[in-house]
């Protein structure tokens, strides 16, 4: 295990030091920032109508996909300006 990871999760860390440390990296290197013109909602709404829905069921079991996020983040830049 790469003990210099901080975003790896262990019992073994102190977890206010780890959180005291994610702090001074995105103080360092920003906070991510998505390029919204790297995103097609066009291709993003495709990708949803082509999805086989019944896919993610398996009898009574009900699977997660992640569909439709990259939809809403096309949107989502409009609330932010």
């Amino acid at each position: 295990m790469n003990e210099e990871n901080i975003f790896i999760v262990s019992k073994e860390k102190d977890i206010n030091l780890e959180v005291s440390k994610l702090f001074v990296y995105y103080r360092d290197s920003g906070f991510p920032n998505y390029d919204l013109n790297s995103y097609n909602s066009d291709k993003e709404l495709d990708k949803i109508i082509k999805f086989n829905e019944k896919s993610i069921v398996d009898g009574k079991d009900l699977g997660q996909t992640m569909h439709g996020l990259g939809f809403l983040w096309t949107f989502s830049h409009i609330g932010l300006i």
